[in-house]
């Protein structure tokens, strides 16, 4: 596995924890915040495992 699709993926799991978390506290619309981005890291490591890669502007960087 490439180095960055692993820490994408680290990030998801801990912003899946952080989302478990703030829903146990009643602080709903962050939890939703942060369960929108653990599946968006999740989405960009198959992405990038897939040699997709993009600028911080969606503009394709590489197509296979």
């Amino acid at each position: 596995m490439k180095p960055e699709v692993a820490r994408l993926l680290a990030k998801a799991a801990s912003s899946r924890r952080a989302a478990v978390l703030l829903a146990d506290q009643d602080y709903l619309d962050f939890a939703a915040s942060r369960a929108y981005y653990a599946l968006f890291y999740v989405a960009e490591a198959l992405l990038l495992a897939e040699g997709f890669a993009f600028s911080r502007y969606l503009i394709p960087d590489t197509c296979p």
